[in-house]
């Protein structure tokens, strides 16, 4: 069982990925921005970070590359679909910044547990 930290600025996303998670056996935080999840990161024991691209305070490039350099055995999974309504590739952009997965939203629940998996293998 992991702890998995759940970083999306959407409510509803946070509630359904954590449903999603714990059903799975894993246990879920949540939070609302990078500038959150790096907090909780430095206080509770986190084994792998779902963190969602475009958000307010601290995107989610800023929160992959700051684990990248504090904590760099910590595993991430990018999602985002702002590029859906952008040309900007932000998964892209992920990848490059050290995200171990990246996946589009809207999420289907078999490649996430899939890509939790490979993460917590690695």
């Amino acid at each position: 069982m992991a702890q998995i930290l759940i970083v999306d600025d959407e409510i509803l996303i946070c509630e359904m990925l954590y449903a999603l998670l714990t059903g799975a056996g894993h246990k879920a935080v949540t939070a609302p921005d990078g500038a959150e999840a790096i907090k909780v990161i430095k206080e509770h024991s986190i084994d792998l970070v779902i963190a969602d691209i475009v958000m307010p305070e601290k995107d989610g490039l800023e929160l992959i590359i700051e684990i990248r350099k504090t904590a760099p055995d910590l595993r991430t999974i990018a999602i985002s679909g702002a590029s859906r309504i952008s040309n900007v590739h932000f998964l892209d952009l992920a990848k490059g910044c050290g995200a171990s997965e990246a996946l589009h939203k809207p999420i289907r629940n078999d490649l996430l547990l899939e890509a939790v998996e490979r993460c917590l293998a690695a």
